[in-house]
């Protein structure tokens, strides 16, 4: 009985020393912290939860995701809510993947975009509807994530809703479905991002001018000629390396 003690005494030690015992009653500690009634309690426990994903693969204590779940159905806070759908993120267990897609419904559209940018590291091809639907979403940000995810999911259907995207009323929108087009190199945006060139916002002239060289079709190689007389220096640096990356020296 003695020799059994002093083995798990030894043990203990060693598991201290590694910070074993630590870590452990520390994730123990922010899960309850979830359920706390002080939203801001709650809320330090899903940045604390945050700070747990192992560097090595990326991901969150799987003690947590059942949890963070039930934060991001039920939390009252958005601001929590919207913590938990970017903890969610950090994991490779596909159950996250419905409440991620129920909380593009949410009330608050930070929570939604946050579910949105989380939804796009998912190889689940549900994830590819969710994101076609979040890209009409009334809140510029969320549509903004979503055009960025269907370049991250890189399903070639989302070609057509990113160029009627080239279309939106916000500047950051057009801009974030630019470079997603450049990412497909499909002959389809060719025309469209040449057309983008002329947009009243720099950024998105950059995004086009960037993902034509991407794209490698000779026809931009006039567009982006006609753009090192832009009035804006990075518009016409990237159009200078665009024509460098198709065959053509500016």
């Amino acid at each position: 009985m003695i020799k059994e003690l002093t083995a798990i005494l030894g043990l203990l030690v060693i598991l201290a020393a590694c910070g074993c015992v630590e870590k452990g009653s520390d994730l123990d500690k922010n899960i309850q912290n979830l359920k706390d009634t002080d939203s801001s309690v709650r809320l330090q426990a899903a940045k604390d939860l945050a700070k747990t994903i192992d560097a090595k693969t990326a991901s969150i204590d799987p003690k947590a995701i059942d949890p963070l779940i039930e934060v991001l159905k039920t939390d009252e806070n958005s601001s929590v809510r919207e913590q938990a759908a970017h903890d969610l993120a950090f994991t490779e267990d596909t159950k996250v993947v419905d409440p991620l897609i129920q909380a593009l419904k949410d009330e608050n559209s930070d929570v939604r975009a946050q579910a949105t940018s989380s939804l796009a590291g998912f190889d689940d091809p549900r994830v590819f509807y969710a994101l076609i639907q979040a890209l009409k979403d009334n809140s510029a940000d969320v549509r903004v994530d979503a055009a960025s995810g269907l370049g991250v999911v890189g399903d070639l259907r989302a070609i057509d809703p990113l160029i009627q995207a080239l279309n939106d009323e916000n500047s950051s929108v057009r801009e974030s479905a630019a470079l997603s087009l450049g990412v497909f190199k499909d002959p389809r945006a060719v025309d469209h991002l040449i057309q983008a060139l002329k947009d009243k916002d720099a950024e998105v002239r950059i995004s086009a001018a960037m993902s034509l060289g991407n794209l490698g079709d000779k026809k931009a190689v006039e567009p982006l000629t006609a753009v090192l007389n832009d009035e804006n220096s990075v518009v016409r640096d990237k159009a200078t390396q665009s024509l460098k990356e198709l065959g053509y020296a500016a």
